[in-house]
């Protein structure tokens, strides 16, 4: 588990200074308006941040994936039909691959 992200997605305003990922050693801030979570609360936020993670992977996939947009930008300033519509073939290739 990651103590500062599990506090993050509680309290996303939360102001505290967390070392070694121990919950034991958490300097909660005396400005928060919320208390500090408990062990067993940021156990269970874990679970909601990696599921988040892992829903959103597709997205770093396809990120990594899509051509340089400035092909597609050449492709209308020389007015080539053909390879802009290359380009977005390309990045329909990437949707396909890596699906929502």
């Amino acid at each position: 588990m990651n103590i500062t992200s599990s506090i993050l997605h509680l309290i996303p305003e939360a102001q505290f200074m967390c070392w070694e990922n121990d919950y034991n050693r958490i300097t909660w801030n005396n400005t928060n308006t919320k208390p500090l979570p408990s062990l067993a609360d940021l156990e269970l936020a874990w679970v909601a941040v990696q599921a988040n993670i892992a829903a959103n992977k597709y997205q770093e996939l396809r990120a990594s994936a899509y051509p340089p947009v400035a092909d597609y930008l050449d492709a209308i300033v020389k007015g080539d039909t053909a390879q802009a519509q290359a380009y977005i073939d390309e990045c329909l290739a990437v949707k396909a691959k890596y699906p929502k």
